[in-house]
């Protein structure tokens, strides 16, 4: 009866999470993830006060760790957690920025450092330590409306500039497929 309060809240979350699925709102999806963590604390803060003094420790310890490990999957890209990703994309894009704004060029270049952290399946497809694994970490941290522009002014500058061949910055023939995924 003491878990009721935490496995319903996995549950309703799941409910909220598929519903945005099933009706393809993937806008809803983005609030929902982003208003998770700080929904969790409220319920946290909530079962504390109105029952801390009735339960153990060790109860309201386990309740928060049903409702940790029940939303897992929410905080997962591609099977890697959501934090390591975000952090090592961000470190990519500054190290990119650098390599830019200090005169380094990216064409032929092999061995960028940090390599950009990618499921298994991208691992297969392409390296993350050549410029187009870093092109798809910045992809990633980009907002929605933006990405498309993004694709779009690399597209122009491959056609601008013929003879920069895109598999010597890293670009798999299906770059374009796999960086939408």
């Amino acid at each position: 009866m003491t878990y009721i309060l935490p496995i319903l809240y996995v549950i309703v979350s799941y409910t909220f999470f598929l519903l945005a699925v099933c009706f393809g709102n993937a806008i809803t999806l983005q609030i929902v993830s982003i208003l998770l963590p700080f929904i969790m604390g409220i319920v946290n803060l909530i079962v504390v006060l109105t029952v801390g003094r009735k339960w153990s420790r060790k109860t309201l310890l386990n309740c928060t760790l049903i409702i940790k490990y029940g939303l897992i999957p929410f905080y997962l890209i591609d099977g890697i957690s959501s934090r390591e990703c975000i952090e090592n994309w961000l470190q990519c894009a500054v190290v990119a920025r650098n390599v830019a704004a200090h005169g380094g060029r990216f064409y032929n270049r092999v061995g960028l450092n940090p390599a950009v952290k990618l499921s298994p399946k991208h691992q297969k497809e392409f390296s993350g330590t050549r410029p187009f694994g870093y092109v798809y970490a910045i992809y990633k941290l980009l907002p929605e409306d933006r990405k498309l522009s993004m694709l779009n002014d690399i597209s122009k500058l491959f056609r601008k500039h013929p003879f920069a061949l895109p598999k010597h910055l890293g670009f798999p023939e299906n770059w374009q497929e796999l960086i939408i995924e």
